[in-house]
């Protein structure tokens, strides 16, 4: 495998991976185009940056191609997969119900005793919340009789005064 495929494969970019190896993006691309080599201590760090073997690298190791290299994804969304997969199934079931029911935009509540309960009140008063700073920031008329601004203090929680006394 070549450097540049390994990076291709991870989904970074040539500035990240000279960043997180120590290099400048000049002799990145070098070792990307063969053009450069590196020191042993930088193809080490390489290695580790794409979870490989120097000998890998260097194309002394048979190639198989692991059936989570097939999928495009990146090195931090594999590991998600990898720690979904190792979990047991009753586990996995259950992750995927709580992922559906976020999915569906409910809020999840969560304590250490109690299952996994979904507040759809809760979710609708954030919703609102958010739309009314959406408008405040707009510029538009909020929804009730207070004004633009007052309406943005009542929901960040500040008080109101009263212009009466």
């Amino acid at each position: 495998m070549s450097i540049k495929t390994a990076r291709e494969k991870s989904g970074l970019r040539q500035q990240e991976c000279a960043d997180a190896v120590g290099v400048t993006l000049r002799a990145w691309q070098g070792y990307e185009q063969g053009i450069r080599e590196p020191k042993f201590a930088v193809l080490c760090a390489i290695a580790d940056l794409f979870g490989v073997t120097t000998d890998y690298l260097l194309g002394r190791e048979k190639t198989t191609i692991e059936p989570m290299d097939m999928l495009p994804l990146g090195m931090q969304d594999k590991a998600i997969v990898q720690a979904y997969i190792n979990l047991p199934s009753a586990e996995r079931t259950k992750l995927v119900e709580i992922l559906k029911k976020l999915a569906a935009g409910a809020e999840l509540n969560v304590t250490v005793e109690e299952k996994p309960t979904f507040s759809t009140e809760a979710a609708a008063k954030k919703k609102q919340k958010e739309i009314t700073l959406e408008r405040v920031a707009r510029g538009e008329q909020a929804e009730s009789p207070l004004s633009a601004s007052e309406e943005a203090a009542k929901i960040r929680g500040e008080k109101l005064e009263d212009p009466d006394m």
